[in-house]
């Protein structure tokens, strides 16, 4: 069987817009370190996600809304449903991005799953956060706006990375913080991302990450757990590939997959088909970090891959204790 990714409904069209002039001769990473060290902002093209297909079609609506007080910049995303558009606010001169989504053409299944991301969206209010701005609907089109994160993508610095020498584990631990954070807060809330990846994780300002796209994130309640599988294979859980149960230690195994390819600058589970993934997966066989990393680390990396979900550590352990720990420990090596 082949292995395919779950695709995403928006994705990056470079070719869609003519792009504002960016400092195209410079690689995403150095433009974060730069971001963390200097504190320039280089604008560059934010990938957006959100509502998945449910049957493959495509179908890309042409009409865009022009809204009065906003100056349309480019398209940042176009998908199945509609597009993702960078717009800049007349009141203030913010950027902001506005996904218009085409109502109309979506199932009643789809049409939930757009109203379900306006409700997650509205409750989360973070710092490692996308930061939602509001919604409403014009017509037929739903118009969600968005805060727009200058600094491209996680999955963009690892790939420009990926025949690099490894990112320092300062810089693994900074973003790592900031995960954690982020999602301790979305569980404290009572919802489940459901989609954490490289892809969905946008870098901002001078070093701020920032978690985005919750298109599939589900709202939980005290007595009702997520059996829905969905997502993208590579960062699904033990207990996700079994179709069980599962709950917020699914997104505290996906952070792992995160960390591991940060450290690794490939996926942390790597197979040549869905079949091997899966056995890989579920025997919590991924890519060992290489040599220059601590131990602690390790460590901390292995209890997010234990198989019992019961077994790992909350996202709220891993920011009170664990993260402080593999800091103090490399202070004192």
């Amino acid at each position: 069987m082949e292995l395919k990714e779950i695709r995403p409904a928006f994705t990056v069209r470079p070719g869609s817009d003519p792009p504002e002039s960016t400092p195209g001769d410079q690689s995403v990473l150095s433009r974060f370190n730069s971001l963390s060290l200097q504190g320039s902002k280089p604008r560059v093209e934010q990938t957006t996600t959100t509502i998945p297909a449910t049957d493959g079609s495509a179908r890309n609506p042409q009409h865009t809304l022009e809204l009065t007080g906003y100056r349309r910049i480019r398209t940042v995303g176009q998908g199945s449903f509609g597009v993702a558009i960078l717009y800049e606010r007349h009141s203030d001169g913010q950027q902001v991005v506005m996904k218009q989504i085409a109502l109309n053409d979506l199932t009643k299944p789809e049409r939930e799953m757009a109203m379900n991301e306006v409700a997650v969206f509205s409750q989360l209010h973070h710092p490692n956060i996308i930061a939602y701005h509001g919604s409403s609907v014009r017509g037929d089109l739903l118009l969600i706006e968005m805060e727009y994160a200058d600094g491209g993508t996680l999955a963009q610095v690892l790939a420009e990375r990926s025949h690099g020498e490894p990112l320092p584990e300062r810089f693994v631990l900074n973003i790592f913080e900031q995960l954690a954070s982020a999602i301790s807060y979305m569980h404290s809330q009572s919802i489940l991302h459901r989609d954490l990846k490289t892809a969905n994780v946008f870098l901002h300002g001078r070093g701020t990450v920032k978690v985005g796209d919750f298109g599939i994130s589900k709202i939980m309640n005290t007595k009702v757990q997520a059996q829905t599988v969905l997502g993208t294979p590579y960062y699904f859980s033990p207990e996700m590939c079994e179709g069980k149960v599962y709950d917020e230690k699914s997104d505290v195994w996906a952070l792992g997959c995160i960390v591991g390819e940060m450290c690794c600058l490939k996926k942390a589970f790597t197979a040549t088909n869905l079949s091997e993934l899966v056995t890989k997966i579920m025997t919590a066989e991924y890519v060992p970090l290489p040599g220059g990393y601590s131990e602690t680390l390790r460590h901390v990396l292995a209890l997010m891959f234990q198989i019992d979900p019961t077994a790992r550590p909350s996202a709220s352990e891993l920011l009170q204790h664990w993260i402080p720990l593999i800091y103090r420990n490399l202070e004192a090596s």
